[in-house]
C-alpha cells in the first residue's frame, strides 16, 4: 500500500515474514500492558496522557515494521522515538526528566545519524525501497563502495541507538527504572526490536555476505552483551537490572545479526535463533517488568535492599518470575533455550568463516559466559524478592500480610506471557525438524548453566553482598555517560566551538572594517545621526530658527522633542506590530480581502 506525496517522497507500507510477525507481536505486547495499566495508574494524575502517547507510540510502532522504504521507516521511527519521551518523564520528578534528557538526546542524536545514513545511501544508489535494495548496493552504485559503508555506519548508529546497543546503551538504565512498569515492559520489550529490526536491514539488505562489515557488528554484539550482562549483575535496583539485562540479551541478537551477515545464504538456522530470541525477549520482559510493577505499586521502592522477602508468600507472583527468569536464561524446556541454543550453533559455523579457531572459541566463551550471567542475575533477583527474608522483621512481617497485592486482571497480564514462554518452547522443540535436545547440541547450555550458578553462589554471594545488604560496587569511573558523554556534548565541544565562534566574529568585524576603510568606503554626505532622522532634523531645524528669529535666542529644543517623539513612535509600532491584537487584526484584514475577492468572482460572472 502507498500513500503518495507525503513529503514529496509518498509513504509505501508493505507485510510478510518478520514484519507481520512483530505488527502481531507488538499488538500482543499492547494488550497486556494496556490490561495491567489501569490499577497501576490509579493514583496517577496524568494517567489520561499515558494512555494517548501508548496508542501514538503503537501506530508509530506498527508503521516502522509495515515500512516499505527507509523514508517510510524513518518517519514512523522518529514519530516512535518522540511519542515514548512521554513515557520516561511520565512522573514529572527531577530524576524522571533528567532520564528522559538523555533518553531525548539519544534519540534524536540517533535519528539525525540514521537520517545522514539514509541520504548517503539515496544519493550512492537511486532508492530507499527495501524490495530493491539489496540488488542495488551490490553494484556499489554510483560513487562506490565507500560510500556504502559510510551510510551502513550512519544507519547501524541510528538504529542501535534505539535498541540499546554499546557505546549508545545509556538510555536503558536511566530510563525504565524512572519510567512507569506498563512502559518499561514496551520500551525493553517492543521498542528495542524496532532498532533490530533496522540492523537486520543493514546487514540483510545493505551490506550482505561482508565478512568486513560482520565482523565490526560481531565486535558491536559482543561488547553490548558482555557489558549489560556486567551491569545487571552488579545493579542493586530490580527494574535496572533488568534494563541492563535488556541491553545483554540485545548483545545476543546483534552476534546473530553479524553470524547471519558472514554465513550469507547458510545463515537459516542464525536468522531462526534471531527471530526466536526476539519474540522470547520481547514475551519475557512483558512478565517480569510487570511483576516489578506490582512490587512497586505495593511498595513504592525498587531498591533490592528494600524489597527484599516482598515476594515470599506470594507464590503466583513467585511463579511467574521464575518463568520468565528461566526462560531468559535459557533452560532447557523454555522458549529461551531454543533461541540461544540455535544462535549458539550459529556461531559455530560462522567461526568457520572467519578461520580463527582462537576468536571463535574466543567469542563462544564470552557467549556462553554472558548467558551464565543472565542466569546468575536474575537468580539474584528471584532469590532476593522470593526466597529471602528482609533484614527488618516489622517490613518481612508487614510484607506477609499483604495479600491484595494485585488484580485479577493484572494477574492475567503477568500469567499469560509467563505461560507463554514455557508453552512456545515445548511446542516449538516437539514440532520442529531441528534436534535441540541431543546432548552434543545441550552441551552449550549446561556450560552456560554451570557458569551461572558459580557467578551466582561464589561472586555474588561472597562479594556482592554484605550480612545485611545487596552491594553495587560498579566503578563509577566506568560510567560512559557522566565520564564521557556529558563532559564532551556539554563542555568540550560547547567551549571549543565557543571559542572557535568568538575567533570567526571577530576576524569577520576586522575585515568588514577594513573593507570600509578602503574598497567600501563611508560616504561623507550621509554620516549617522545622533538623534532622530532627517525629516524630524529638518522640520525641527526650520522650527527652532523661525523660534530663534521670534524670540531673539538661539532655539535647538523642537528639533530634540521632535527626535524623541519619533523614537516614541517607533517603539510603540514595534511593541504593536508583535502583539497578539496586530496579528489578529493583520489575520481579519486578510479575511476580509479573500471574501471581498470571492463576492467579486461570484457577482462579475
Amino acid at each position: 500500500m502507498a500513500i503518495s506525496e507525503f513529503f514529496g517522497e509518498g509513504l509505501l507500507f508493505t507485510l510478510g515474514g518478520l514484519k507481520t510477525l512483530y505488527i502481531i507481536v507488538s499488538l500482543f505486547a499492547w494488550i497486556i500492558s494496556l490490561l495491567f495499566a489501569p490499577r497501576y495508574l490509579s493514583h496517577d494524575k496524568h494517567k489520561g496522557r499515558f494512555y494517548v502517547f501508548s496508542l501514538i507510540t503503537l501506530a508509530a510502532t506498527v508503521g516502522v515494521f509495515a515500512a516499505g522504504d527507509l523514508f517510510t521507516l524513518f518517519t514512523f521511527f522518529e514519530v516512535m522515538s518522540l511519542a515514548s519521551y512521554v513515557w520516561v518523564a511520565q512522573e514529572e520528578k527531577n530524576k524522571a526528566l533528567k532520564a528522559a534528557d538523555t533518553y531525548m538526546a539519544v534519540a534524536v542524536i540517533g535519528g539525525l545519524v540514521l537520517l545522514m545514513g539514509i541520504l548517503l545511501l539515496y544519493t550512492n544508489v537511486g532508492t530507499l525501497k527495501l524490495s530493491e535494495l539489496k540488488e542495488a548496493c551490490e553494484t556499489g552504485g554510483r560513487f562506490g563502495r565507500g560510500r556504502i559503508y559510510a551510510a551502513a555506519f550512519c544507519m547501524f548508529f541510528g538504529f542501535a541507538a534505539k535498541a540499546g546497543a554499546f557505546p549508545i546503551h545509556i538510555w536503558l538504565p536511566k530510563a525504565h527504572p524512572v519510567a512507569p512498569a506498563p512502559a518499561s515492559a514496551l520500551l525493553s520489550g517492543v521498542l528495542t526490536k524496532a532498532g533490530i529490526f533496522g540492523i537486520l536491514i543493514v546487514c540483510y539488505t545493505v551490506l550482505p555476505e561482508d565478512a568486513l562489515w560482520g565482523s565490526f557488528v560481531m565486535g558491536i554484539g559482543i561488547i553490548t552483551m558482555v557489558l549489560g550482562a556486567m551491569l545487571a549483575l552488579f545493579s542493586t535496583d530490580i527494574k535496572r537490572t533488568l534494563a541492563c539485562s535488556s541491553v545483554s540479551q540485545i548483545g545476543f541478537i546483534i552476534v546473530g545479526c553479524a553470524c547471519g551477515t558472514l554465513l550469507g545464504a547458510e545463515a537459516a538456522l542464525v536468522r531462526y535463533g534471531i527471530v526466536l530470541h526476539m519474540v522470547n525477549h520481547t514475551v519475557v520482559k512483558l512478565c517480569v517488568f510487570l511483576v516489578a510493577g506490582v512490587v512497586y505499586q505495593n511498595l513504592h521502592s525498587l531498591d533490592l535492599n528494600v524489597i527484599r522477602g516482598f515476594g515470599k508468600k506470594k507464590p503466583f507472583l513467585g511463579l511467574s518470575f521464575a518463568l520468565g527468569g528461566m526462560s531468559l536464561a535459557g533452560i532447557p524446556g523454555f522458549l529461551g533455550y531454543l533461541s540461544k541454543t540455535a544462535l549458539h550453533e550459529g556461531l559455530l559455523e560462522a567461526g568457520e568463516v572467519l578461520g580463527n579457531e582462537v576468536i571463535v572459541k574466543g567469542v563462544e566463551a564470552m557467549f556462553l559466559f554472558s548467558g551464565g550471567c543472565t542466569l546468575a542475575y536474575m537468580l539474584k533477583l528471584f532469590t532476593c524478592v522470593f526466597v529471602e527474608k528482609n533484614v527488618d522483621a516489622g517490613k518481612q512481617e508487614k510484607y506477609d500480610g499483604i495479600t491484595d497485592y494485585m488484580g485479577i486482571v493484572q494477574k492475567a497480564a503477568v500469567a499469560i506471557p509467563a505461560l507463554l514462554v514455557l508453552g512456545l518452547g515445548i511446542t516449538i522443540a516437539i514440532r520442529d525438524e531441528y534436534s535441540f535436545f541431543n546432548l552434543e547440541i545441550m552441551s552449550g547450555s549446561f556450560i552456560s548453566i554451570a557458569i551461572g550458578l558459580f557467578m551466582y553462589f561464589v561472586f555474588v554471594r561472597k562479594f556482592l553482598m554484605s550480612k545485611s545488604a545487596y552491594l553495587n560496587l560498579w566503578p563509577k569511573w566506568l560510567d560512559v555517560e557522566e565520564k564521557v558523554y556529558k563532559p564532551l556534548l556539554v563542555t568540550l565541544l560547547p567551549t571549543a566551538f565557543g571559542f572557535l565562534m568568538r575567533f570567526l566574529d571577530e576576524l569577520a568585524d576586522r575585515i568588514v572594517l577594513l573593507l570600509r576603510k578602503t574598497v567600501y568606503r563611508d560616504s561623507n554626505w550621509a554620516p549617522e545621526r545622533i538623534e532622530g532622522t532627517w525629516y524630524t532634523h529638518l522640520i525641527g531645524h526650520a522650527a527652532d530658527l523661525a523660534k530663534s528669529v521670534k524670540t531673539g535666542e538661539v532655539s535647538y529644543d523642537i528639533e530634540h522633542k521632535l527626535a524623541l517623539k519619533h523614537m516614541e513612535n517607533q517603539e510603540n509600532k514595534s511593541l504593536a506590530q508583535r502583539s497578539l491584537s496586530y496579528g489578529l487584526i493583520l489575520a481579519c484584514g486578510g479575511m476580509f480581502l479573500m471574501l471581498g475577492f470571492i463576492l467579486y468572482l461570484v457577482f462579475a460572472r
